[in-house]
């Protein structure tokens, strides 16, 4: 039987994990109207790049541990990021509190997020980080 790499049960199925979640790819993907076309896939080694749909995804995590990650840093970040719209996370960056501007980098008092909305990313950002060393 597989084990959930997270919690290290002993499942029936691993779901197909996505490093990056899919609903993160679906801004990038323009309008089939326009001009634009798939993201890129960088491969620095080979020196080569190529537009692909395709994502970087694993049998990782048994259905519970992928909806906590789903629910605890996901689907709020899925509020921030860019989409064909507005990304919302620069619109209220923008607005926020700098606490030093030395260029070109910026530091920003996190106050500008809300608390839930602060320890979603986080959890986001250590959740791809932990996919990744898996």
């Amino acid at each position: 039987m597989p084990i959930c790499a997270l919690c290290k049960s002993e499942v029936d199925k691993l779901i197909n994990s996505h490093l990056i979640p899919k609903a993160a790819y679906r801004p990038l993907r323009v309008n089939k109207n326009s001009s634009g076309s798939s993201p890129f896939t960088i491969h620095p080694k080979k020196r080569t790049f190529i537009q692909t749909d395709r994502q970087v995804a694993h049998d990782l995590l048994c259905t519970s541990c992928e909806q906590l990650f789903s629910r605890n840093g996901e689907k709020i970040m899925g509020t921030l990021w860019a989409t064909q719209k507005n990304f919302q996370l620069l619109e209220r960056l923008n607005d926020a509190e700098v606490l030093l501007d030395n260029p070109p980098k910026s530091f920003y008092s996190p106050l500008f997020l809300t608390e839930t909305e602060r320890n979603g990313l986080i959890y986001f950002c250590i959740s791809i980080l932990w996919r990744a060393n898996v």
